[in-house]
Parts: C-alpha cells; sequence; structure tokens
C-alpha cells in the first residue's frame, strides 16, 4: 500500500510547552488496538495498525496514525469510506469526552492520556547528534509558494487602514480554496484556516469575503475550510488560552490568524520585550500544541519618516514582534489615498527566516460605497521593478 500521509491532524495538549508528546503507543497498548509496524518518517513517527479503528474489515497495512516531528498528529485509512475520519476522530471514538475535559495545566509528565498511570517522569530535553542532524528529513513546506512557510508565526503589519484585514482575508480564503494568493501567488495545497477578528464587525467581514470570493470565482458558503470568529484571545488569560486551543482543535484549523494582535495582548507591557516575549511565546506554543501556525495582525509605527518607503522589518510597532516573527508581511503606501476613489497602491515585503524575500507592487481597487452597485476586490500585483516604471512613466505624463 502507499505510504499513508497525515490528514486532520490535530495532537493531543499537554498542557504547557515543555512535557513530552503524546504516548501514542501507551495510548493504543491502553486501548486494545493492536500495531502491526512503527517505523520513523520525516523526523516523526508511524504507527501502522493492524486493522482500522472505525472498521475492522481493513487490515493489512491500510491504516496508521502519523505522528509528526513537532507532535501533530493524524490517522489515515485508505477506504474511502473513512476518509472523512483523521485523528480527532480516533481520538474521540477510542476516549469519549477527551475534548470536553478541560486541560490540566499542572506539569504531570508522562501521565498517558485515558489511563490511570499519572507517576510522574523526569522531564528530558530532546538530544540530536550531528548525525541523527544531517539524516533527519527536516524539510519546510510552503503553503503559499515563496511567501508562507507552514507553522511559523508569521506577523503582517503596516499602517492605518492599509487593508491589512482585507489582504489577510484574502489570503484565508485562497488557502481555504486552494486559489492563488491575491491572484498570483499559488497555493500549494488547500488547509483549514481560522480568522479570530474583532475590528471590523461580522457586516464588514461578510462583505469583505464576499467580493474577494467573487473576484475569485468562488462562492463563500462552498468554502468549508473557512472558520471566522468575532472573538479575540486574551494571551495572558489562562481560560482564554484553553478556549483557544479547544477552538483550534474542533475543526482541526492549521492557519489561525488573530486581528488585530493588540486586542490580544495588554497595552501596558507593549515597550518591555521580555513580558510581550513570554505572552507571544505562550500564545504560539498553544497553536503549535494544537496544530496551528500563527498569523497575527499588527500595525507599524506612526512616525516613520518616509511612510511611503518599502516598509522594512524594523517597522513593526511594539517590543518583541520583531524577534517573534519568523516570517512577514509588510504592507506600505506606496502614495498617499485619494479619498472617493476606492483605489489603493501598496507595497508588500515579504520575507522569513526560511530565506523567502521579495517586494511587491499591489494595485487593488475596491470601488466606494453609492447604494447601488457592490463593492470589488481587484488586485493587480506588479514586481517592484515594474511598478517604479510605471511611477516614473505617470510622472514624465504629467508634466
Amino acid at each position: 500500500s502507499p505510504e499513508p500521509e497525515p490528514v486532520a491532524t490535530v495532537p493531543y495538549s499537554t498542557a504547557n510547552g515543555h512535557l513530552p508528546p503524546f504516548d501514542v503507543a501507551g495510548f493504543l497498548a491502553n486501548k486494545g488496538v493492536p500495531m502491526k509496524e512503527v517505523r520513523p518518517h520525516e523526523g516523526g513517527t508511524i504507527f501502522v495498525l493492524g486493522e482500522c479503528v472505525f472498521d475492522s474489515s481493513h487490515r493489512g497495512k491500510d491504516a496508521a496514525i502519523i505522528q509528526r516531528a513537532n507532535g501533530q498528529l493524524g490517522y489515515k485509512c485508505w477506504h474511502n469510506s473513512c476518509s472523512q475520519n483523521g485523528w480527532k476522530q480516533v481520538r474521540e471514538k477510542l476516549d469519549p469526552g477527551c475534548y470536553d475535559r478541560k486541560p490540566d495545566r499542572q506539569p504531570q509528565a508522562g501521565k498517558v492520556p485515558g489511563t490511570a498511570d499519572e507517576k510522574p517522569k523526569p522531564i528530558q530535553f530532546q538530544r540530536i547528534t550531528a548525525a541523527e542532524l544531517d539524516a533527519g528529513n527536516y524539510d519546510l513546506e510552503y503553503l503559499i509558494e515563496g511567501t508562507m512557510v507552514a507553522g511559523q508565526p508569521l506577523v503582517l503589519a503596516g499602517g492605518k487602514k492599509n487593508l491589512k484585514t482585507n489582504i489577510l482575508l484574502d489570503a484565508a480564503i485562497s488557502i481555504a480554496s486552494g486559489s492563488p494568493f491575491l491572484g498570483k501567488l499559488t497555493v500549494n495545497r488547500k488547509a483549514v484556516v481560522g480568522v479570530m477578528t474583532g475590528e471590523s464587525g461580522l457586516a464588514t467581514v461578510q462583505e469583505t469575503c464576499r467580493r474577494i470570493c467573487r473576484a475569485k470565482g468562488l462562492r463563500l458558503p462552498n468554502i468549508e475550510g473557512l472558520i471566522i470568529s468575532p472573538d479575540i484571545p486574551r494571551a495572558e488569560l489562562v481560560d482564554h488560552l484553553d478556549a483557544l486551543e479547544r477552538f483550534i482543535q474542533a475543526d482541526g484549523i492549521e492557519v489561525l490568524a488573530i486581528d488585530p494582535a493588540y486586542m490580544s495582548l495588554p497595552g501596558d507591557d507593549a515597550g518591555n520585550l521580555f513580558k510581550q516575549g513570554t505572552m507571544l511565546r505562550e500564545l504560539t506554543a498553544v497553536c503549535t500544541r494544537a496544530g496551528a501556525g500563527l498569523i497575527l495582525a499588527h500595525h507599524t509605527k506612526k512616525n516613520i519618516a518616509d511612510p511611503f518607503k518599502p516598509p522594512e522589518l524594523e517597522d513593526i510597532a511594539w517590543s518583541g514582534f520583531q524577534e517573534f516573527a519568523r516570517q512577514w508581511w509588510m504592507l506600505a503606501r506606496r502614495e498617499p489615498y485619494q479619498p472617493g476613489t476606492g483605489d489603493h497602491k501598496l507595497w508588500l515585503s515579504v520575507g522569513g527566516s526560511a530565506g523567502h524575500s521579495s517586494l511587491w507592487a499591489l494595485n487593488i481597487g475596491e470601488g466606494v460605497y453609492d447604494g447601488h452597485t457592490p463593492r470589488v476586490w481587484g488586485v493587480d500585483m506588479l514586481s517592484a521593478n515594474d511598478a517604479r516604471e510605471e511611477a516614473k512613466k505617470n510622472q514624465a505624463e504629467q508634466r
């Protein structure tokens, strides 16, 4: 049989970022689920089962649980009748009510979920020798080619009214539907996306999503992998972090966006690198445990010397965000907005520690509300050089 790939990845939360990963072998043994084979797979482990959890007639090597290197869990049975089942469904079948129980945030290393074995074990840090590092498969996966790496925290930052939320929604719809981001950048595979947005209001979010979908030739109700919430979690509150973990797990969300970041973090510590870093790290740890990469929509500094230059990472406001970001999308205007036009000329600077880097010019036309004609979402994405040549040509024509 072909080698199964992880789907519907929903890892069990160990309640803090310092405990061992979910003990798959111990869990299966406790539930009486036979294993045929255990083998390494791309830095993680594949547990080949003796039979499918949902249909005992599916035998051989047709069913497996996959534990990725980052702890994410997936389940795959190659029979069509089981195609809708992932790890979440496996866990609920074998351990009913598991996702209804509130996570225990006290460190109890070595506890096997669903068993009476609560004997603590000493914490052990992972050791990787040079030979193991060289032999391992740690390839990065780009959800959006050359623009967004799966699983790494991303900061989308820009000034006021620079279309941060709109571009975030374009990215969410693109990833959920597999359509090109901003009409140009390739989405390599579909993934479930959650957007928690607390500023715009659901009426505006609905209208924006509808016109983005129309521009892509899609219908909003047909996009199954898009989850919207008007709620914003507070990073300093434990019960909010627990709720966030459940929110991600409920739909198998792989990309979670929080817009805006300032509503999730206390502003009185905005200049404290250590406090901000601690809360950003905890927010990311919750998302990682639940199987999601985090996007934070944030603002840039107000007093930038030249607000129309291509933006840089150093332009991000508040302490900790520049250090936190493993990848970034920076927005700025190329020229002032002309009221009454609905036309926006923006810079989009893309970068990441994985090595991707690009500078784009966006010409976005939205139209203006007149009570009769629906607004639009027209995006023209140009290289920086093409945009500069276009600007020179326009200046020459105006002379």
